[in-house]
């Protein structure tokens, strides 16, 4: 909404938020594929379930203590 507001052009805030997000996150699967080709995928499944609780947990600790 900032952006838009900024640019007063709500249609190349939106192209431009779109183009970013394409490319985390096409960066984003070819980070994972190479991981997946290194890695047995029962550590990678294992790994992403630890950061996720990891990065729940430091959330949660956030939103506490405001």
């Amino acid at each position: 909404i900032f952006l838009a507001a900024e640019l007063k052009d709500p249609f190349m805030a939106m192209v431009g938020m779109m183009s970013a997000f394409l490319v985390v996150t096409t960066i984003g699967v070819a980070f994972g594929a190479r991981l997946l080709g290194r890695l047995p995928e029962k550590h990678l499944r294992v790994g992403t379930a630890i950061l996720f609780v990891l990065f729940g947990a430091a959330f949660l600790l956030e939103a506490i203590g405001k």
